[in-house]
């Protein structure tokens, strides 16, 4: 991808655009991530990730750098409380944002449903909504942020 990617930003750059916005659903989360992470890195745009059922993507140390470079405010991760895949994989791999604001969205049902994972839910779920109104699901956040991290609430 990272040729592709490369080719994107010239274009980018030759129509003097400095925000790039990187959206995924899934495995298109993660990679949603690992991009926003390069662009920030590699060309200093300002840079936003939204990622809708994404699993774990790194270590504690990347998901802290991604969060320290991108800020926490340009991270917007969103999950269904029954989706299994913002569970996988498990520890040592966290979410990023590492600290600062997830948007929880309610699912039916007290257990994993792979029916929470349909893109059709994810857009159920926030359609009409604002992201002040979508951080009103948070449920009651945890003290130590690597393990909030880890659980992915």
């Amino acid at each position: 991808m990272k040729p592709q990617l490369q080719e994107f930003m010239g274009i980018v750059a030759r129509n003097n655009i400095h925000t790039v916005h990187c959206i995924g659903h899934s495995l298109g989360g993660a990679i949603a991530t690992i991009c926003g992470d390069w662009i920030k890195r590699s060309y200093n745009y300002n840079t936003w990730v939204y990622t809708f059922g994404s699993p774990r993507v790194g270590l504690v140390n990347f998901s802290q750098e991604c969060t320290t470079k991108l800020g926490s405010d340009h991270i917007k991760r969103c999950f269904h409380k029954s989706d299994p895949v913002p569970m996988i994989p498990t520890w040592p791999f966290v979410h990023t944002p590492y600290s600062g604001q997830d948007y929880f969205l309610p699912s039916p049902g007290l257990f994993f449903n792979s029916k929470c994972h349909d893109m059709e839910l994810y857009c159920k779920s926030v359609d009409g909504k604002g992201w002040k109104e979508l951080s009103g699901y948070i449920p009651v956040l945890l003290e130590n942020a690597g393990f909030r991290a880890w659980v992915g609430c």
